[in-house]
């Protein structure tokens, strides 16, 4: 008995090649989950360490502070205060607020440190935004300034794998 032919290939071909096909389909159904779970940790992770790197270039920044001749303000020259505090108040958790859920369900050990990292430039940030009166927060300074010591020593001691995305976060 002959095989038909359809556009020049017998029927055997033709179910090799749907056999083939959806072989293809299931490797990707089973694949694609997997590979869309670690392209979104690693964008998760990127935005939360890019917030972190930048508070603390901040910190760093309060806690030794460059000269003051490119922060730019009305009233001419800023103090070391006016310039300390501004800095403080810059600092910001957005991010993390917005993705810690997220961050919990992919790693808890990064959690942890994250959570633990963002609290503290909380504290930090809120001392900061209550101080109105620059002579007072001339005499919380130095309380401050030991606060985001202990902030940056803590970042210094993030787990391995975050250890050198964050200071790739510091470099850019």
């Amino acid at each position: 008995m002959i095989e038909p032919e359809y556009w020049g290939l017998p029927a055997t071909a033709w179910t090799a090649i749907s056999a083939v096909g959806t072989l293809g389909a299931v490797l990707v159904a089973l694949g694609l989950p997997i590979w869309q779970a670690r392209i979104r940790r690693k964008n998760l992770e990127a935005i939360i360490l890019r917030e972190l790197a930048q508070n603390q270039k901040s910190l760093f920044d309060f806690v030794e502070p460059p000269t003051n001749d490119f922060f730019p303000l009305v009233t001419g020259r800023p103090t070391r205060t006016e310039v300390a505090w501004l800095r403080l108040q810059a600092l910001y958790t957005a991010a993390w607020e917005r993705h810690r859920e997220s961050v919990a369900e992919l790693s808890f050990r990064r959690f942890m440190f994250y959570d633990d990292a963002n609290q503290r430039i909380a504290m930090i940030r809120a001392r900061a935004l209550e101080t109105q009166d620059l002579n007072e927060a001339g005499e919380r300074l130095n309380f401050t300034v030991k606060l985001a010591k202990e902030c940056l020593a803590f970042i210094s001691k993030a787990p391995r794998g975050v250890r050198g995305r964050l200071a790739k976060g510091l470099k850019k």
